[in-house]
């Protein structure tokens, strides 16, 4: 079966392409069987010169998604049908059997737990009529947030003064450790201040943005903008942008260099957390310890001084 590629893999697929790396290790990087980035190049590239482009191919693949689409079963009227018959408290597989024996057209119960997942990252209310109210259903909406990545603000469009010379610009990623342990990192550009958050909850996106939010709230009319990586824990912006009066920015997949603070910054704090470790095992002392080594440091490009001293001098 044919792999839809995402627009950000064409992206990768393209740019890589021009740096000339082989078919196989592109595959490898964004995640796919080499068949697919083999069979995406046979699709989308040019019929006369065989080059492959990212603009071109997404319009191509676009253009022939739009031609086969079949027509939608759930229609307007379907679907407040449905609606009013969750908030009977009716569970999808007693609405599906329902509209059967009616016979006023019907959708799998699958459809219809989707279309309550997406009523509920949306901040609708239908879960509630559901039994165990979606708590234990791991779906691809619950786990990337439900947010669309359109909504999502590029670092193309962030203010050219957020280079990193300003105070105020921060960079934000996650190291990770075994077990599904992870810790938040943050990084101000400009001194350098690293703030360290162990996260109990693994890459849950409710818990990290709540870490976040904690953490910058002491620091929040001095925050200009935050840049991180397109990873699903990163996906409720909105709300951090919301609490910390701010703009959330995401570099382009596969492009780490844009970010390269916070890089560099997790080469340091690796020094102290190795990846083969339980991050979940350490104490609230270890990683205040970790952050205060980091923030102590002198460094060549503040002329030796601290960030610590540097990011204080800034607030004060």
């Amino acid at each position: 079966m044919y792999k839809q590629l995402t627009s950000e893999q064409r992206y990768a697929i393209s740019s890589m392409l021009q740096s000339n790396i082989g078919k196989k290790e592109i595959a490898r990087v964004i995640g796919v069987h080499p068949s697919t980035v083999y069979r995406e190049l046979k699709r989308n590239s040019s019929e006369y010169t065989g080059e492959y482009r990212y603009t071109r191919a997404q319009r191509y693949a676009l253009r022939r998604k739009l031609r086969y689409q079949r027509p939608r079963k759930l229609t307007p009227e379907l679907r407040a049908r449905i609606i009013r018959y969750v908030r009977m408290d009716w569970s999808p597989q007693q609405i599906n059997g329902r509209l059967k024996l009616m016979g006023r057209g019907t959708v799998s119960h699958e459809t219809i737990y989707e279309l309550i997942r997406r009523d509920k990252c949306r901040g609708g209310d239908l879960y509630r009529h559901c039994r165990f109210k979606l708590k234990h259903i791991n779906h691809w909406i619950r786990r990337k947030g439900g947010t669309s990545p359109s909504a999502k603000k590029s670092i193309d469009s962030r203010p050219m003064e957020a280079d990193g010379r300003r105070f105020g610009d921060w960079e934000m990623e996650l190291i990770v450790g075994i077990k599904r342990s992870a810790a938040l990192t943050m990084v101000e550009r400009s001194s350098g201040k690293t703030i360290v958050r162990r996260l109990p909850r693994g890459k849950c996106a409710e818990g990290v943005t709540q870490a976040v939010i904690q953490a910058l709230r002491p620091y929040k009319e001095h925050i200009r903008t935050i840049t991180t990586d397109n990873g699903t824990e990163f996906t409720n912006f909105k709300q951090i942008e919301e609490e910390l009066d701010t703009q959330v920015y995401y570099a382009r997949p596969y492009c780490p260099w844009q970010k390269g603070q916070i890089e560099n910054t997790n080469m340091l704090i690796r020094q102290y957390i190795p990846k083969r470790i339980n991050i979940n095992h350490l104490s609230k002392q270890y990683i205040s310890m970790v952050e205060e080594r980091i923030n102590n440091r002198p460094r060549k490009k503040l002329k030796y001084r601290t960030p610590e001293f540097v990011f204080n001098n800034n607030i004060n």
